[in-house]
């Protein structure tokens, strides 16, 4: 429970709702669709495999949404997982909000061929801009100072997409932050330890980029 407090979540869901209406996407090693803490906030129980709501580029997983890493499920987690009143504690941050998916890392590794096209499915989820999520949370970055993935995130901040990615894991020294986690233009969201201490691998400022 300490993390969904220490985010203040539960102020926000008083003031703004614990998420509802809103849809968010990741682009991570894919999600375990019918985890029981995702599976009734996926925006496509009925037809998992939509492709309104999941895209695999690489068909690793034959249709069907899986994650054979457990990372992008993890993360989903964080963000939506259900708040069940008969658990001990919370689960996820906008426990209201729904999900979608594209799997852009293939294993523990991501090409550019499948993040570059989860990049443009964000954008038309199922060839529809109204399937467009309201966030993109990634878990994947590479090397600091590389703007290969610029124009992507303006296209999603253009089509009023907020998108979020890791700092990196190269700290704790100074100016060791990844792209696209070093944009100007994006939220960098990194993790902390229950004593309130962000972990020492995390990657630090300054970044390279002022401006998107």
């Amino acid at each position: 429970t300490w993390n969904v407090l220490d985010v203040h979540a539960p102020e926000a869901w008083t003031e703004c709702g614990r998420g509802e209406g809103a849809v968010v996407a990741n682009i991570d090693t894919g999600v375990q669709w019918d985890h029981p803490a995702l599976v009734d906030s996926y925006r496509c129980p009925a037809e998992p495999a939509d492709p309104s709501c999941w895209y695999d580029p690489a068909n690793v997983c034959s249709g069907t949404p899986c994650d054979n890493v457990g990372a992008g499920t993890h993360a989903m987690g964080i963000m939506v997982g259900k708040d069940d009143p008969i658990l001990p504690y919370m689960v996820g941050v906008a426990p209201g909000a729904q999900w979608i998916a594209c799997k852009g890392c293939e294993g523990y590794s991501c090409s550019e061929y499948a993040l570059t096209a989860c990049a443009d499915w964000a954008l038309a989820p199922g060839g529809n801009p109204d399937n467009r999520p309201d966030a993109v949370v990634n878990g994947w970055g590479g090397g600091g100072c590389n703007g290969w993935f610029q124009t992507y995130v303006n296209a999603w901040v253009v089509a009023g997409i907020f998108p979020v990615f890791p700092p990196g894991h190269s700290g704790p020294s100074c100016g060791t932050l990844s792209s696209p986690g070093d944009y100007a233009n994006v939220f960098a969201a990194t993790a902390h330890d229950s004593t309130r201490v962000i972990l020492p691998n995390t990657s630090r400022g300054p970044s390279c980029f002022t401006t998107a």
